[in-house]
C-alpha cells in the first residue's frame, strides 16, 4: 500500500481552509469524512494484531471521522496528517478536538457475558489539564446516561496527557498546545459474542444511536466553548449531507414502495355492483368483491426489498428510518399476496395495530352525543365528477405557482368508486361521484390540501421516502385532512359520524362480526343510511378485512392532543412522516438535510381557520368542538 504524502495531506488541507466538504479515501486503508464548518475530528485506527468487528462503526457516524490502519509502518503518514489538520483547523476555527475511540483488547478469550447483566463500560482519557473542559464533561455526561437492557453505562474519567489505543502511538502530542483538545474514549465490546467476535446487530444498533448523541453534544460543547461558531444546537453537530449509500438506499426503497399502489389495489373495483346486489337481497347476502390484478410479483419484490443494504447506512437516525420502512413494506407486501383471504386481516392488524379502548370510548361517545341529523345539501346542488374537477384544476394552479411539479388536473377514472383518491400525487376521481357542493372545498383541502401537499413537499426532499410515506405515516396524513377540512368549516357532524363509524365498524370486525353484522348495527344501533353504512362496512371488509379505516379518528384525536401541547403544524407538512418522526424531521432540518416545506396549505388562509384553531386548541375533547355545531 502507498503511504499518505504530502500532494495528499496539502490537498485535504486546502479543501479544509475553503470551507469545503471533504471524502477522501486513504492511499493505505480507510476514509476521511469532514462536513464543513466541524472543527473536531473522531478517529478509529484499526488494531494491528487482532479483529475488532464492528466497532470503527461507532465513528462513521458522525459529521468528521478518520478510519485508519493501526500498523506501524503507516503511523508517521497518520502523524503528519493529524498534524496538518489540526493546525489547519485551528488557523481557520482557533481550536481543534480529537477525539480517538478503540475497544479493549480481543474477546476471543473472554468469559460468555450474560446478556440480562450487559452493561456499557467505557474510560474517558484526556490530560489533567484538559479534564475540565466543557466538552470533556459533557461527554462523560452523556456516557452516563447510556443504558442498555435498563444497564446504566459504567464511566471511568481518567488523567492521560496523550491519549492512545494501547499499543499504538499518539497521533497528536500535548506540544500542540491548548487549542487541540485530545480526548480517548475506550470501549468495552459487550456488542459482540465472546470467542466468535460475532456481532449482536440490534444490541450494537442501540449503544451506537446513544453513543452517537453523547459524541455529538460533547462536540456542540467544544464547538461552543472554544471557537468563533454558533452552532444553533447539538443537533447541528451531525451530518449536513446525504453519503452515496444512503442515498441509493433511500431510492431503493423509495422505488418498491411507488411500484405498487396498495389502497387502490385493495379497494374493490365493483363496489357499486355489489352495492346493487346487497341491496337486492335485502341486505342479506354479504357482497362479493372484485380487485384489480397485482402488478407485482410479492415473492421477488419481498426479494428486492431484503437485497437493500440497510445496514450500511452509517447515520443512526436514517438507517432507523429505512428499517422500519423496510419492516412495513414487508408487511404490506405480505397483505397484498393474502388479499381476500383471512391472513390479510391478521396482516392488517400488525400494520394498523387493534382500536385502542379510549379510540373505541370516544367513538361511541360521538355515535352517541352528536345528533343524527340528514344534512340538507340539497339547498346547495351537486357537483358532478366533472364539475368538481374544474374547480380542483384552480386550486391545482395556485399551488403550481410554488411547485411546478404539481399537475395540471385531475384524473377522472371509470376503474375508481364513486369519490375521491389521491395515488402517487394524483387527484382520481370516480366517474359517478357526486359530491354535495357544501362539501366541495372541504374535500379539496383533504385530498389536495394535504395529500397532494405532503406529497410535493416530500418530493422537494433530498429524502425520496418522504414523497411516497416513512413507515406508518398514514395516521397523521388522516389526521391534517381531517384537520384540513376542520379549518374550512367544513367538518360536519355527520361527516364527524362517519369517522367514529368505522372505528366501531373495525372494532367489529375484530370481535368477529360479519359484513350484515355490521351494516345492521350501523343502520339499527347508530341510525346511519344505508348506502352510508354500506361503504363503511365494505371500507372495513375489504381485500379480506382491513382496520385502516381507524386512522383517520386516531389521527385526528393524535393531532389534536399534539396541538393542545404546543406543537407546531408547519413541519408537519414536510413530507408523508408521522407523528413519531418529529424528532427526526427536527435534527434533520437542524443537520441542513430537509429544507422548509414548499408548499403552505391553503386551509390556513381561510377566514375561519384561527377561530377554528384557536376552538380546537382549547377543546378539552374532539366532541366539544362540535358543542355548537354549525349548519351547512
Amino acid at each position: 500500500m502507498d503511504a499518505i504524502d504530502q500532494t495528499f495531506i496539502r490537498t485535504l488541507c486546502e479543501a479544509v481552509q475553503a470551507g469545503e466538504a471533504v471524502r477522501r479515501t486513504l492511499p493505505t486503508w480507510g476514509r476521511l469524512y469532514l462536513d464543513p464548518e466541524r472543527p473536531f475530528l473522531c478517529i478509529y485506527r484499526r488494531p494491528p494484531a487482532h479483529r475488532d468487528p464492528a466497532t470503527g462503526r461507532l465513528v462513521t457516524s458522525q459529521a468528521a471521522y478518520l478510519l485508519a490502519p493501526g500498523d506501524a509502518p503507516f503511523h508517521a503518514g497518520l502523524a503528519a496528517l493529524l498534524e496538518a489538520l489540526s493546525g489547519t483547523m485551528t488557523d481557520r476555527y482557533g481550536a481543534f478536538c480529537l477525539a480517538e475511540l478503540w475497544s479493549t483488547a480481543d474477546q476471543g478469550e473472554a468469559e460468555e457475558a450474560d446478556p440480562a447483566t450487559l452493561r456499557p463500560t467505557f474510560r474517558l482519557l484526556a490530560s489533567e489539564a484538559q479534564t475540565p473542559h466543557p466538552a470533556v464533561k459533557q461527554l462523560a455526561t452523556g456516557l452516563q446516561r447510556i443504558t442498555i437492557h435498563e444497564q446504566i453505562a459504567d464511566v471511568a474519567v481518567e488523567c492521560a496527557d496523550a491519549p492512545a489505543p494501547p499499543g499504538l502511538k499518539p497521533l497528536l502530542t500535548p506540544a500542540l498546545g491548548d487549542a487541540c483538545l485530545r480526548i480517548g474514549l475506550e470501549v468495552e465490546p459487550f456488542y459482540r459474542k465472546a470467542g466468535t467476535g460475532a456481532v449482536f446487530p440490534f444490541l450494537f444498533d442501540h449503544l451506537r444511536r446513544q453513543l452517537d448523541e453523547a459524541l455529538r453534544r460533547a462536540f456542540f460543547a467544544f464547538t461552543r466553548a472554544g471557537t468563533a461558531l454558533e452552532p444553533p444546537h447539538f443537533l447541528a453537530m451531525g451530518r449536513s449531507s446525504l453519503d452515496r449509500a444512503t442515498k441509493a438506499v433511500d431510492q431503493a426503497l423509495a422505488k418498491i414502495d411507488a411500484s405498487f399502489d396498495f389502497l387502490l389495489l385493495t379497494t374493490p373495483v365493483n363496489s357499486g355492483e355489489a352495492w346493487q346486489a346487497f341491496k337486492a337481497s335485502g341486505f342479506e347476502d354479504a357482497p362479493a368483491f372484485r380487485y384489480r390484478p397485482l402488478p407485482v410479483d410479492p415473492e421477488l419484490l419481498k426479494r428486492d426489498l431484503f437485497d437493500v443494504p440497510v445496514e450500511r447506512v452509517d447515520d443512526p437516525v436514517l438507517g432507523w428510518i429505512f428499517r422500519e420502512k423496510q419492516e412495513e413494506l414487508d408487511r404490506r407486501i405480505t397483505m397484498l399476496r393474502d388479499r381476500g383471504t383471512r391472513q390479510f386481516f391478521f396482516g392488517s392488524l400488525q400494520l394498523f395495530g387493534e382500536v385502542e379502548p379510549d379510540l373505541l370510548h370516544l367513538a361511541h361517545e360521538i355515535l352517541e352525543h352528536l345528533p343524527v341529523r340528514d344534512e340538507d345539501y340539497d339547498a346547495a346542488g351537486y357537483f358532478t365528477a366533472e364539475e368538481f374537477a374544474d374547480v380542483a384544476v384552480q386550486e391545482f394552479d395556485r399551488y403550481r405557482e410554488a411547485c411546478p411539479l404539481f399537475p395540471d388536473a385531475p384524473q377522472i377514472r371509470d376503474d375508481v368508486p364513486a369519490g375521491l383518491m389521491v395515488s402517487s400525487g394524483q387527484l382520481l376521481i370516480g366517474a359517478g361521484t357526486t359530491i354535495p357542493a357544501a362539501r366541495v372545498n372541504a374535500l379539496l383541502q383533504h385530498e389536495v390540501g394535504t395529500h397532494m401537499v405532503t406529497y410535493y413537499n416530500g418530493h422537494a426532499q433530498p429524502l425520496r421516502l418522504l414523497c411516497t410515506g416513512l413507515a406508518g405515516y398514514d395516521a397523521l396524513q388522516e389526521g391534517l385532512a381531517v384537520l384540513a377540512e376542520y379549518l374550512v368549516d367544513g367538518l360536519t357532524v355527520a361527516r364527524f359520524r362517519v369517522l367514529a363509524a368505522r372505528v366501531v365498524a373495525a372494532h367489529g370486525l375484530v370481535e368477529g362480526a360479519s359484513f350484515t353484522d355490521v351494516f345492521r348495527m350501523l343502520c339499527d344501533d347508530h341510525a346511519f343510511d344505508p348506502r352510508v353504512a354500506y361503504t363503511v362496512a365494505m371500507r372495513t371488509f375489504r381485500g379480506g378485512g382491513l382496520i385502516k379505516d381507524v386512522i383517520y379518528l386516531r389521527g385526528l384525536k393524535e393531532l389534536t392532543d399534539f396541538l393542545r401541547e404546543g406543537g407546531a403544524l408547519g413541519p408537519l407538512y414536510v413530507g408523508k412522516i408521522a407523528l413519531h418522526h418529529r424528532p427526526f424531521v427536527e435534527e434533520l432540518a437542524q443537520r441542513g438535510i430537509l429544507r422548509a416545506p414548499v408548499l403552505r396549505p391553503h386551509c390556513f388562509a381561510h377566514e375561519a381557520a384561527p377561530t377554528q384553531l384557536e376552538r380546537l386548541r382549547n377543546a378539552l375533547t374532539l366532541i366539544d368542538f362540535f358543542s355548537a355545531p354549525k349548519e351547512t
